[in-house]
């Protein structure tokens, strides 16, 4: 389909779409625990410019995650994240009144989720999940898209998860129309993206690994202030780090292009 920072192709058959080549599992590991992933040191590495510096952008988009899960699944009960970052997500899942737990690659995320919020966050992937019918709610958040095999990931989410337990997840949604209008400079087309889903290819994929779909649709915006938009595009398509002048309440909404997905065990 596309040459940008490395090939996207498409399956003639299924439609999935991926990059190619799959990076190496070591390859995969040594990104992601690199100690400033989520605050890059450089201006050519792969990651985020300042992950940390957009609290005041993802604290309340998680707030309003949590209200969505909730016409499915209410507290009290327990709650996993895979991939829970610097733990904004989980904050809000336990200030909405969640037993909450995070699986997270980046130690230096990891670290920095525990020192701020006081969450149980374990340096720990996919890999590392072998509970059985213990969580209520399993959230991955911008996560499934790095995994070099979703659908092991989704049987491991399903046997961990009770009866009647719902996975949360938000993905690119290669359908959308901002993936169309933008086609290679979609800022979902990152290194570390290795698979990317449309509804239609991701609902296919839960309902054959024993879920039952019950929420499927665009995600909604993030509020960013300016400067951090303009930090984020020179970071993405120039390569460069720049510094505007900080105006912390001019923010605008900005869609990346993403889906929500609440699925049931069945």
């Amino acid at each position: 389909m596309y040459t940008h920072r490395g090939r996207i192709v498409a399956c003639v058959r299924c439609g999935l779409v991926r990059r190619d080549p799959v990076p190496t599992p070591a390859a995969l590991l040594a990104i992601y625990r690199a100690d400033d992933y989520f605050q890059l040191s450089g201006d050519s590495g792969i990651g985020y410019r300042d992950y940390y510096a957009d609290a005041p952008v993802y604290q309340p988009y998680f707030r309003r995650k949590l209200q969505v899960l909730r016409r499915f699944a209410a507290p009290p009960g327990s709650l996993l994240e895979l991939g829970s970052g610097a733990g904004f997500a989980l904050d809000a899942a336990r200030h909405a009144g969640w037993e909450v737990r995070g699986f997270e690659l980046s130690e230096a995320a990891a670290r920095r989720a525990r020192e701020r919020f006081g969450v149980d966050v374990t340096v720990a992937g996919f890999a590392e999940l072998r509970d059985h019918a213990r969580w209520d709610v399993i959230a991955a958040f911008q996560t499934i898209e790095h995994l070099v095999d979703v659908r092991d990931a989704l049987r491991r989410m399903r046997t961990a998860l009770r009866p009647n337990g719902v996975v949360f997840l938000t993905t690119p949604d290669h359908g959308s129309p901002m993936r169309r209008l933008l086609r290679r400079y979609w800022l979902s087309y990152r290194p570390e993206h290795l698979v990317y889903f449309d509804a239609r290819s991701l609902a296919r994929l839960l309902e054959e690994e024993g879920f039952r779909i019950e929420l499927i649709g665009a995600d909604g915006p993030l509020l960013v202030p300016v400067h951090r938009l303009l930090e984020r595009s020179a970071h993405y398509y120039l390569r460069r780090r720049i510094d505007p002048p900080v105006i912390p309440w001019l923010r605008v909404p900005v869609w990346l292009g993403d889906m929500q997905v609440i699925a049931r065990r069945t």
